[in-house]
């Protein structure tokens, strides 16, 4: 129900010390290190959850192909995501970092460390989105992938 995920969201602010409670509640979003993490609740039919996504801007122009492959690899394999997805939205080209969490048996503690983790990977890949170039391995064909 809504109602346990927004009294979750309260306790995790009061753990954290969000202030005003009443605003990270509206806004449902949190700054980490200058990175925007927000939140959203899903409710399924057999499942309620806390997506939690972060953009984590645009590849350099001169590693976009790179970027692109080693996002693909990092999806596909589960490298350096703990578990979350990494994908690009079309219109603007930003990459997008989305994971979920069961709001089951979840409460204040647990929430923040997912949070805390979610954090982690989102500066470490807003990071290796950033750099200017990335070395590509011999064998791969970047103009036959993109």
């Amino acid at each position: 129900m809504l109602e346990n995920y927004l009294q979750l969201l309260r306790h995790f602010a009061e753990r954290v010390g969000l202030t005003p409670v009443e605003l990270f509640l509206e806004r449902q979003e949190i700054i980490i290190d200058g990175l925007a993490i927000s939140l959203s609740y899903e409710e399924l039919e057999d499942s309620r959850n806390i997506l939690c996504f972060s953009l984590l801007g645009q590849p350099h122009e001169s590693a976009v192909k790179a970027t692109y492959i080693e996002l693909l690899e990092a999806n596909s394999f589960w490298m350096e995501t703990g578990g979350a997805t990494i994908g690009m939205q079309r219109n603007s080209g930003e990459i997008i970092m989305c994971s979920k969490i069961s709001l089951d048996n979840l409460n204040a503690t647990s929430f923040s460390k997912f949070v805390d983790n979610f954090s982690d990977i989102a500066h470490y890949w807003k990071k290796m989105i950033s750099r200017k170039r990335i070395s590509m391995p011999e064998e791969h064909n970047i103009s036959s992938l993109v």
